[in-house]
C-alpha cells in the first residue's frame, strides 16, 4: 500500500526532456491527495497513481485550477489561480460538460483523483471512464494510459513527467 509521509516544501525533478522542474509545498499536497486515493481504490496501486501524477503534472501542474471565465462560481472554491482551457476545472482540468462531475465536485481535489481512477467505485461511472475503466491499462505504456483517460488534443506530452511523477512518489511515500 501506498503511505504518504510528511510533505517537504519542495521538492526538484528533472523531466524526461531535461526540464528541471520545481514543486512547492501546495503541489506536494495535491500530489500527497493523488497518492493518498490511489492507495486506498483497489486495483490502482503504484502505476496507477505514477499515471495519474503524470496527468495531473501535464494538465496542471499539480495545480487546483478555477475558471472563471466559463464558471465564475469556481473562484469561490479553494483554488491555486485561474486556468482557462475551455471550460476545464482542477487537477486534471476536466470538463464538467463531458460528465466529469459538477463545478462544486471538480473543484475538490479528492473527487478528482477518484474520478481519474474510475472503476465501479469511481464517482463518474461508468462514463467518463477514468483509469480502471481502461481495458488493459496495466499492460499500456503510462503515457498512453494517461490519454486514454484525459483524451487530450496533445497525447505524447505525458511520459515528459514520467521521471518527475517518480520522484514524488518516492519523495511522499513510505514502506
Amino acid at each position: 500500500s501506498l503511505i504518504v509521509g510528511p510533505i517537504p516544501d519542495s521538492l526538484t525533478a528533472t523531466t524526461k526532456n531535461g526540464e528541471t522542474v520545481t514543486l512547492n509545498r501546495q503541489q506536494l499536497t495535491h500530489a500527497a491527495t493523488i497518492i493518498t486515493v490511489g492507495g486506498q481504490t483497489d486495483g490502482v496501486g503504484r502505476p496507477g497513481v505514477v499515471i495519474a501524477l503524470m496527468a495531473a503534472l501535464t494538465e496542471s501542474h499539480l495545480r487546483m485550477l478555477a475558471n472563471t471565465g466559463t464558471y465564475p462560481e469556481s473562484a469561490n472554491y479553494p483554488n491555486d489561480g485561474n486556468g482557462g482551457d475551455h471550460d476545464s476545472l482542477g487537477l486534471f482540468q476536466m470538463r464538467p460538460q463531458s460528465g466529469w462531475g459538477t463545478v462544486a465536485e471538480l473543484m475538490d481535489p479528492n473527487y478528482q483523483a477518484g474520478a481519474f481512477f474510475g472503476g465501479p467505485d469511481g464517482p463518474n461511472y461508468p462514463s467518463p471512464r477514468g483509469l480502471l475503466d481502461i481495458p488493459g491499462w496495466e499492460r499500456m505504456d503510462p503515457g498512453e494510459a494517461a490519454q486514454s483517460v484525459e483524451v487530450s488534443a496533445f497525447p505524447a506530452r505525458y511520459r515528459n513527467y514520467a521521471p518527475v511523477a517518480d520522484a514524488i512518489l518516492d519523495a511522499l511515500t513510505r514502506t
